[in-house]
Protein backbone atom coordinates (compact mmCIF):
# COMPACT_ATOMS: atom_id res chain seq x y z
CA UNK A 1 0.00 0.00 0.00
CA UNK A 2 1.09 3.56 -0.64
CA UNK A 3 1.67 5.64 2.51
CA UNK A 4 0.13 8.95 1.51
CA UNK A 5 0.94 10.55 4.88
CA UNK A 6 4.64 9.99 4.25
CA UNK A 7 4.55 11.40 0.72
CA UNK A 8 5.95 14.80 -0.13
CA UNK A 9 3.31 17.30 -1.11
CA UNK A 10 3.14 17.07 -4.88
CA UNK A 11 0.05 19.11 -5.65
CA UNK A 12 -0.31 17.04 -8.80
CA UNK A 13 -3.18 17.61 -11.21
CA UNK A 14 -2.40 14.55 -13.34
CA UNK A 15 -5.29 12.11 -13.43
CA UNK A 16 -2.83 9.32 -14.28
CA UNK A 17 -0.77 9.93 -11.14
CA UNK A 18 -3.85 10.18 -8.93
CA UNK A 19 -5.27 6.99 -10.41
CA UNK A 20 -1.96 5.21 -9.77
CA UNK A 21 -2.00 6.26 -6.10
CA UNK A 22 -5.64 5.19 -5.80
CA UNK A 23 -4.76 1.70 -7.07
CA UNK A 24 -1.88 1.32 -4.61
CA UNK A 25 -4.06 2.50 -1.73
CA UNK A 26 -6.24 -0.61 -2.09
CA UNK A 27 -6.14 -2.75 1.04
CA UNK A 28 -5.90 -6.10 -0.69
CA UNK A 29 -4.30 -7.41 -3.85
CA UNK A 30 -7.69 -8.27 -5.32
CA UNK A 31 -8.88 -4.71 -4.69
CA UNK A 32 -5.76 -3.32 -6.34
CA UNK A 33 -6.22 -5.58 -9.36
CA UNK A 34 -9.82 -4.53 -9.79
CA UNK A 35 -9.00 -0.85 -9.37
CA UNK A 36 -6.22 -1.18 -11.93
CA UNK A 37 -8.64 -2.68 -14.43
CA UNK A 38 -11.09 0.18 -13.86
CA UNK A 39 -8.38 2.84 -14.08
CA UNK A 40 -7.05 1.38 -17.32
CA UNK A 41 -10.51 1.64 -18.84
CA UNK A 42 -11.19 5.10 -17.42
CA UNK A 43 -7.83 6.58 -18.48
CA UNK A 44 -8.25 5.05 -21.90
CA UNK A 45 -11.57 6.86 -22.10
CA UNK A 46 -10.38 10.20 -20.67
CA UNK A 47 -6.92 10.21 -22.23
CA UNK A 48 -3.64 9.65 -20.41
CA UNK A 49 -2.85 13.38 -20.44
CA UNK A 50 -6.13 14.30 -18.73
CA UNK A 51 -6.09 16.59 -15.71
CA UNK A 52 -8.16 15.99 -12.61
CA UNK A 53 -10.24 19.13 -13.18
CA UNK A 54 -11.78 17.38 -16.20
CA UNK A 55 -13.85 15.24 -13.83
CA UNK A 56 -17.48 16.25 -14.15
CA UNK A 57 -20.97 14.80 -14.51
CA UNK A 58 -20.68 14.49 -18.28
CA UNK A 59 -17.45 12.50 -18.00
CA UNK A 60 -19.04 10.02 -15.59
CA UNK A 61 -22.20 9.59 -17.64
CA UNK A 62 -20.34 9.18 -20.93
CA UNK A 63 -17.86 6.72 -19.39
CA UNK A 64 -20.76 4.61 -18.16
CA UNK A 65 -22.52 4.74 -21.53
CA UNK A 66 -19.26 3.76 -23.24
CA UNK A 67 -19.05 0.49 -21.30
CA UNK A 68 -20.52 -2.73 -22.81
CA UNK A 69 -23.81 -3.46 -21.08
CA UNK A 70 -25.15 -6.67 -22.60
CA UNK A 71 -26.31 -9.23 -20.03
CA UNK A 72 -24.01 -9.38 -17.01
CA UNK A 73 -21.81 -6.66 -18.46
CA UNK A 74 -24.40 -4.17 -17.21
CA UNK A 75 -23.43 -5.10 -13.67
CA UNK A 76 -19.73 -4.62 -14.45
CA UNK A 77 -20.37 -1.23 -16.07
CA UNK A 78 -22.15 -0.04 -12.95
CA UNK A 79 -19.35 -1.23 -10.68
CA UNK A 80 -16.80 0.57 -12.87
CA UNK A 81 -18.81 3.77 -12.54
CA UNK A 82 -19.01 3.41 -8.76
CA UNK A 83 -15.25 2.88 -8.55
CA UNK A 84 -14.53 6.04 -10.57
CA UNK A 85 -16.84 7.95 -8.22
CA UNK A 86 -14.88 6.49 -5.32
CA UNK A 87 -11.61 7.66 -6.92
CA UNK A 88 -12.98 11.17 -7.20
CA UNK A 89 -14.10 11.34 -3.57
CA UNK A 90 -10.82 9.80 -2.39
CA UNK A 91 -8.69 12.40 -4.21
CA UNK A 92 -10.92 15.29 -3.10
CA UNK A 93 -10.29 14.33 0.51
CA UNK A 94 -6.53 14.92 0.11
CA UNK A 95 -6.17 18.61 -0.84
CA UNK A 96 -2.62 18.67 0.57
CA UNK A 97 -1.57 16.12 -2.04
CA UNK A 98 -3.81 16.69 -5.05
CA UNK A 99 -4.53 20.15 -6.40
CA UNK A 100 -7.59 21.26 -8.34
CA UNK A 101 -9.90 18.30 -7.58
CA UNK A 102 -13.51 19.45 -8.15
CA UNK A 103 -16.14 18.75 -5.52
CA UNK A 104 -17.33 15.17 -6.12
CA UNK A 105 -20.73 14.34 -7.48
CA UNK A 106 -22.48 11.00 -7.87
CA UNK A 107 -24.54 9.99 -10.85
CA UNK A 108 -24.89 6.27 -10.04
CA UNK A 109 -28.50 5.38 -9.43
CA UNK A 110 -29.84 8.49 -11.17
CA UNK A 111 -32.34 7.61 -13.85
CA UNK A 112 -32.45 4.65 -16.22
CA UNK A 113 -29.15 5.44 -17.91
CA UNK A 114 -26.97 5.05 -14.82
CA UNK A 115 -29.18 2.94 -12.55
CA UNK A 116 -28.01 -0.48 -11.44
CA UNK A 117 -29.81 -3.15 -13.50
CA UNK A 118 -32.28 -5.24 -11.54
CA UNK A 119 -30.80 -8.73 -11.70
CA UNK A 120 -31.51 -9.74 -8.12
CA UNK A 121 -31.78 -13.52 -7.68
CA UNK A 122 -35.39 -14.34 -6.88
CA UNK A 123 -34.85 -17.25 -4.51
CA UNK A 124 -32.34 -19.44 -2.77
CA UNK A 125 -31.48 -22.74 -4.44
CA UNK A 126 -33.34 -25.76 -3.09
CA UNK A 127 -31.46 -28.55 -1.37
CA UNK A 128 -32.08 -30.76 -4.39
CA UNK A 129 -30.53 -28.09 -6.63
CA UNK A 130 -27.57 -27.73 -4.26
CA UNK A 131 -27.01 -31.49 -4.37
CA UNK A 132 -27.25 -31.61 -8.16
CA UNK A 133 -24.62 -28.89 -8.33
CA UNK A 134 -22.26 -30.80 -6.02
CA UNK A 135 -22.80 -33.95 -8.10
CA UNK A 136 -21.29 -32.12 -11.09
CA UNK A 137 -18.00 -31.70 -9.24
CA UNK A 138 -16.39 -35.05 -9.98
CA UNK A 139 -12.83 -36.08 -10.74
CA UNK A 140 -9.51 -35.35 -9.08
CA UNK A 141 -9.24 -31.84 -10.55
CA UNK A 142 -12.57 -30.83 -9.04
CA UNK A 143 -12.05 -32.48 -5.67
CA UNK A 144 -11.03 -29.24 -3.97
CA UNK A 145 -14.01 -27.37 -5.40
CA UNK A 146 -16.34 -30.21 -4.38
CA UNK A 147 -15.05 -30.18 -0.81
CA UNK A 148 -15.47 -26.41 -0.63
CA UNK A 149 -19.08 -26.73 -1.80
CA UNK A 150 -19.81 -29.50 0.72
CA UNK A 151 -18.36 -27.47 3.59
CA UNK A 152 -20.41 -24.45 2.54
CA UNK A 153 -23.58 -26.50 2.23
CA UNK A 154 -23.41 -27.77 5.81
CA UNK A 155 -22.16 -24.56 7.44
CA UNK A 156 -23.25 -21.56 5.36
CA UNK A 157 -19.70 -20.22 5.69
CA UNK A 158 -18.10 -17.85 3.22
CA UNK A 159 -15.74 -19.31 0.65
CA UNK A 160 -12.83 -17.26 2.01
CA UNK A 161 -13.36 -18.81 5.44
CA UNK A 162 -13.66 -22.35 4.09
CA UNK A 163 -10.44 -22.04 2.10
CA UNK A 164 -8.53 -21.08 5.25
CA UNK A 165 -9.76 -24.01 7.35
CA UNK A 166 -6.94 -26.09 8.78
CA UNK A 167 -6.88 -29.57 10.29
CA UNK A 168 -6.58 -27.92 13.67
CA UNK A 169 -9.91 -26.13 13.11
CA UNK A 170 -11.77 -29.47 13.16
CA UNK A 171 -12.51 -30.56 16.73
CA UNK A 172 -13.85 -34.10 16.46
CA UNK A 173 -13.97 -34.48 20.25
CA UNK A 174 -16.36 -31.53 20.60
CA UNK A 175 -18.06 -32.01 17.20
CA UNK A 176 -17.13 -28.46 16.32
CA UNK A 177 -15.56 -26.57 13.45
CA UNK A 178 -13.72 -23.27 13.92
CA UNK A 179 -13.80 -20.43 11.41
CA UNK A 180 -11.09 -17.90 12.02
CA UNK A 181 -11.43 -14.18 11.43
CA UNK A 182 -10.65 -13.61 7.76
CA UNK A 183 -7.41 -11.89 6.86
CA UNK A 184 -6.49 -9.39 4.15
CA UNK A 185 -9.75 -7.47 4.18
CA UNK A 186 -12.05 -10.45 3.61
CA UNK A 187 -15.33 -10.57 5.48
CA UNK A 188 -15.68 -12.24 8.84
CA UNK A 189 -16.30 -10.52 12.14
CA UNK A 190 -14.45 -12.78 14.57
CA UNK A 191 -13.10 -16.26 15.09
CA UNK A 192 -16.09 -18.43 15.92
CA UNK A 193 -17.07 -22.03 16.38
CA UNK A 194 -19.94 -23.88 14.72
CA UNK A 195 -21.38 -27.29 15.53
CA UNK A 196 -20.17 -29.99 13.16
CA UNK A 197 -23.09 -31.54 11.28
CA UNK A 198 -23.06 -35.35 11.70
CA UNK A 199 -23.11 -35.89 7.93
CA UNK A 200 -20.27 -33.40 7.45
CA UNK A 201 -18.24 -35.09 10.17
CA UNK A 202 -18.64 -38.42 8.36
CA UNK A 203 -17.50 -36.90 5.08
CA UNK A 204 -14.49 -35.07 6.53
CA UNK A 205 -13.23 -38.15 8.35
CA UNK A 206 -13.54 -40.16 5.13
CA UNK A 207 -11.13 -37.86 3.25
CA UNK A 208 -8.09 -40.13 3.24
CA UNK A 209 -5.63 -37.50 2.00
CA UNK A 210 -6.18 -35.16 4.97
CA UNK A 211 -2.96 -35.11 7.07
CA UNK A 212 -4.61 -35.32 10.49
CA UNK A 213 -1.27 -35.24 12.28
CA UNK A 214 -0.47 -31.80 10.85
CA UNK A 215 -2.77 -29.32 12.59
CA UNK A 216 -1.62 -26.47 10.37
CA UNK A 217 -2.38 -28.24 7.09
CA UNK A 218 -5.21 -26.77 5.02
CA UNK A 219 -8.35 -28.87 4.74
CA UNK A 220 -8.83 -27.95 1.06
CA UNK A 221 -5.38 -26.89 -0.23
CA UNK A 222 -4.62 -25.93 -3.79
CA UNK A 223 -3.55 -28.97 -5.81
CA UNK A 224 -0.53 -27.09 -7.16
CA UNK A 225 0.69 -24.83 -4.38
CA UNK A 226 -0.80 -26.42 -1.28
CA UNK A 227 -2.02 -22.96 -0.27
CA UNK A 228 -5.46 -21.40 0.15
CA UNK A 229 -5.57 -19.98 -3.35
CA UNK A 230 -7.74 -19.99 -6.42
CA UNK A 231 -10.98 -18.48 -7.61
CA UNK A 232 -14.01 -20.65 -6.86
CA UNK A 233 -16.51 -18.44 -8.67
CA UNK A 234 -15.93 -19.87 -12.16
CA UNK A 235 -16.02 -23.60 -11.31
CA UNK A 236 -19.04 -22.98 -9.08
CA UNK A 237 -20.78 -21.14 -11.89
CA UNK A 238 -20.09 -23.94 -14.36
CA UNK A 239 -21.42 -26.52 -11.90
CA UNK A 240 -24.65 -24.58 -11.28
CA UNK A 241 -25.18 -24.36 -15.04
CA UNK A 242 -24.44 -28.05 -15.65
CA UNK A 243 -26.88 -28.96 -12.88
CA UNK A 244 -29.61 -27.01 -14.66
CA UNK A 245 -30.16 -24.67 -11.71
CA UNK A 246 -31.88 -21.41 -12.78
CA UNK A 247 -29.52 -18.45 -12.83
CA UNK A 248 -31.89 -16.50 -10.57
CA UNK A 249 -30.64 -18.75 -7.74
CA UNK A 250 -26.93 -18.10 -8.11
CA UNK A 251 -26.31 -15.27 -10.59
CA UNK A 252 -25.02 -11.88 -9.54
CA UNK A 253 -27.61 -9.74 -7.80
CA UNK A 254 -27.44 -6.01 -7.42
CA UNK A 255 -27.22 -6.09 -3.61
CA UNK A 256 -24.30 -4.28 -2.03
CA UNK A 257 -21.47 -3.54 -4.44
CA UNK A 258 -18.05 -3.42 -2.78
CA UNK A 259 -15.24 -2.84 -5.29
CA UNK A 260 -14.80 -6.17 -7.09
CA UNK A 261 -17.19 -8.10 -4.87
CA UNK A 262 -20.95 -8.32 -5.33
CA UNK A 263 -23.42 -10.33 -3.32
CA UNK A 264 -25.35 -13.01 -5.14
CA UNK A 265 -22.51 -14.62 -7.03
CA UNK A 266 -22.17 -18.35 -7.55
CA UNK A 267 -20.18 -18.87 -4.34
CA UNK A 268 -22.83 -17.14 -2.21
CA UNK A 269 -25.73 -19.41 -3.13
CA UNK A 270 -25.05 -22.07 -0.50
CA UNK A 271 -25.16 -19.39 2.20
CA UNK A 272 -28.53 -18.32 0.83
CA UNK A 273 -29.78 -21.92 0.94
CA UNK A 274 -28.74 -22.32 4.58
CA UNK A 275 -30.26 -18.96 5.51
CA UNK A 276 -33.54 -19.79 3.75
CA UNK A 277 -33.72 -23.20 5.45
CA UNK A 278 -33.17 -21.79 8.94
CA UNK A 279 -35.69 -18.99 8.38
CA UNK A 280 -38.27 -21.53 7.22
CA UNK A 281 -38.10 -23.12 10.65
CA UNK A 282 -39.61 -19.96 12.09
CA UNK A 283 -39.88 -19.95 15.87
CA UNK A 284 -37.68 -23.06 16.11
CA UNK A 285 -34.62 -20.95 15.22
CA UNK A 286 -34.32 -17.45 16.64
CA UNK A 287 -33.15 -14.77 14.15
CA UNK A 288 -30.06 -14.04 16.23
CA UNK A 289 -29.07 -17.72 15.99
CA UNK A 290 -29.28 -17.46 12.18
CA UNK A 291 -27.07 -14.35 12.31
CA UNK A 292 -24.63 -16.13 14.60
CA UNK A 293 -24.33 -19.14 12.29
CA UNK A 294 -23.93 -17.02 9.15
CA UNK A 295 -21.64 -14.49 10.85
CA UNK A 296 -24.02 -11.61 10.19
CA UNK A 297 -24.22 -8.50 12.35
CA UNK A 298 -28.02 -8.49 12.30
CA UNK A 299 -29.54 -6.23 14.97
CA UNK A 300 -26.55 -6.70 17.26
CA UNK A 301 -28.04 -9.54 19.32
CA UNK A 302 -25.76 -12.12 17.69
CA UNK A 303 -22.70 -10.10 18.70
CA UNK A 304 -23.81 -10.24 22.32
CA UNK A 305 -24.06 -14.04 22.18
CA UNK A 306 -20.95 -14.66 20.05
CA UNK A 307 -18.62 -14.91 23.04
CA UNK A 308 -20.96 -17.46 24.63
CA UNK A 309 -20.96 -19.77 21.61
CA UNK A 310 -18.36 -22.17 22.93
CA UNK A 311 -18.33 -25.83 21.85
CA UNK A 312 -20.34 -27.99 24.22
CA UNK A 313 -21.13 -25.15 26.62
CA UNK A 314 -24.40 -23.45 27.40
CA UNK A 315 -27.77 -22.81 25.82
CA UNK A 316 -26.37 -20.75 22.94
CA UNK A 317 -24.32 -23.70 21.68
CA UNK A 318 -27.27 -26.09 22.06
CA UNK A 319 -29.46 -23.80 19.95
CA UNK A 320 -26.80 -23.75 17.27
CA UNK A 321 -26.48 -27.55 17.41
CA UNK A 322 -30.23 -27.94 16.84
CA UNK A 323 -30.19 -25.44 13.96
CA UNK A 324 -27.22 -27.03 12.16
CA UNK A 325 -28.56 -30.57 12.70
CA UNK A 326 -31.80 -29.55 10.97
CA UNK A 327 -29.95 -29.11 7.66
CA UNK A 328 -30.81 -32.19 5.57
CA UNK A 329 -27.99 -34.47 4.51
CA UNK A 330 -26.92 -34.52 0.89
CA UNK A 331 -29.32 -36.65 -1.11
CA UNK A 332 -32.27 -36.34 1.29
CA UNK A 333 -35.79 -35.70 0.06
CA UNK A 334 -36.35 -32.40 1.88
CA UNK A 335 -36.58 -29.31 -0.30
CA UNK A 336 -36.88 -25.58 0.22
CA UNK A 337 -38.24 -23.13 -2.32
CA UNK A 338 -38.05 -19.74 -0.68
CA UNK A 339 -38.25 -16.29 -2.23
CA UNK A 340 -35.48 -14.12 -0.81
CA UNK A 341 -33.82 -10.76 -1.14
CA UNK A 342 -30.17 -11.42 -0.47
Amino acid sequence: RVDLDAMHVRHTTSLVEIASDFVLAGRTQSTQRFRQSVMNAFLGFMGHDAAVDELDRQALEEFFQDRPREGRKAQTAYRYLKTVEQLWGWAYGKPDVYRGVPQPIRVSGEGDKVALPDTTPGRAPTWAECDRMIAQLTGIRRKRVRRTAILQRYTGARVSQVLHLTVGDIDLAQDAIRFRASAKGAKGHATRGLPLHPALRARITSWEDVPWSDRGALLVPSLRSGKARGDMARPFERAWKLAGVPEECWGRGHGEVIEDRAKGRATHAFRAAVKAHLERRGSKVDPWVVDLILDHKGDGTASAYRARARPGQGDTWLRMVDAIASIPAIGSEEDNVVSIAR
